[in-house]
């Protein structure tokens, strides 16, 4: 016997869309779109919803719709879709995390920072001139730094009087991150 299905919601907080899935399915088992944990435990999934065969051919109609994105879920099974404004808006929001949790070394920050028109000794120098209570950490952080991170907010500080702002901070950090 076929079965249709419809797996998931296009405005999921994860991001994971809507799936349709065909089965002859003759032993009537039970679909769903996520996994199974080692220990049996279901993680992050839906209950796939069985559906008509003409629900399943309008859905297939509105996924194939050039506001939709087709994407590989990762731990999720086979592809799914989403409605691009909110696949557009997980992406930006990973991004931000990318960059706000980077650590680069101390090569890729100091050849990000030079590509960029600024010079190490400009940014000791500010470091110098700290308030007490941050200034040995500064300076040892630009003279003796290994890694750098972007969520450092002395580092930030130090950059913001160089002259970045937040956006030229985290181009920084990526074009840093890219060179490694």
């Amino acid at each position: 016997m076929i079965r249709y299905y419809k797996n998931g919601r296009l405005d999921d907080a994860f991001g994971t869309g809507v799936s349709i899935e065909v089965r002859d399915d003759g032993a009537g088992s039970v679909a769903r779109t996520a996994f199974v944990s080692s220990d049996g435990e279901e993680q992050l999934g839906y209950l796939a919803e069985e559906i008509t065969a003409e629900a399943a051919a309008v859905w297939q109609q509105r996924i194939a719709a050039p506001d939709m994105i087709t994407y590989f879920p990762g731990l999720f099974p086979g592809i799914g879709v989403v409605d691009k404004s909110v696949h557009e808006r997980l992406q930006q929001e990973q991004e931000k995390q990318w960059i706000a949790t980077r650590v680069v070394t101390r090569l890729a920050f100091f050849m990000a920072l030079a590509e960029a028109g600024y010079k190490k000794s400009r940014l000791l120098a500010l470091a110098k001139k700290q308030p007490a209570a941050d200034r040995l950490r500064a300076e040892m952080l630009v003279a003796e730094g290994i890694e750098f991170r972007r969520n450092d907010a002395l580092l930030a500080g130090l950059l913001a009087e160089l002259g970045l702002d937040a956006a030229a901070i985290d181009a920084l950090f990526v074009a840093a991150a890219n060179d490694r």
